[in-house]
């Protein structure tokens, strides 16, 4: 636990908490044009790593069109925790690590309830099936939860100056 922020008024509270939320819901929205950038920036069969926008973008950015309404929702999910964990920080001090599991928790929710028809299917090999997929998306679900930790804090510390 840290230290309560007695010199903070409530109005200051809400603004730097909702800058955070703000900031970690867009993180969580463009994600897929985060993972594409990083593709194409990575993507050694082009010979050089300049990354612009082309005609060729298009087709690619197009598949990602399917994935908006789930990571709008995602987001909205993330920018709430990330609201709550704040003030709370700013309140009481507060640190927040639970924070870095809720989203793999939540991962693991969707995992079960995608995987579900697997489990009616075939309850031996697929409880098999779905607790390996579950473990894979809560360690990356936690890895996500500690990125989004750390640029809420950043974006606290810098706000609160």
């Amino acid at each position: 636990m840290g230290v309560a922020r007695a010199d903070l008024d409530e109005a200051r509270i809400k603004r730097v908490a909702g800058r955070a939320a703000l900031f970690n819901a867009a993180l969580v929205a463009l994600l897929p044009l985060w993972l594409e950038l990083l593709r194409r920036m990575t993507d050694s069969s082009q010979g050089h790593t300049a990354v612009a926008v082309s005609a060729d973008s298009v087709p690619s950015l197009q598949r990602l069109v399917p994935f908006v309404p789930v990571l709008a929702g995602l987001a909205l999910i993330a920018g709430w925790r990330t609201y709550v964990h704040s003030r709370r920080y700013l309140v009481s001090g507060a640190r927040g690590w639970n924070a870095v599991i809720e989203p793999g928790v939540v991962g693991m929710i969707i995992t079960f309830c995608l995987l579900a028809p697997v489990l009616v299917a075939d309850p031996v090999s697929g409880s098999r099936y779905v607790a390996i997929y579950a473990v894979g998306v809560l360690i990356v679900g936690c890895a996500i939860g500690l990125v989004l930790r750390w640029t809420a804090m950043l974006t606290l510390v810098i706000g609160n100056r």
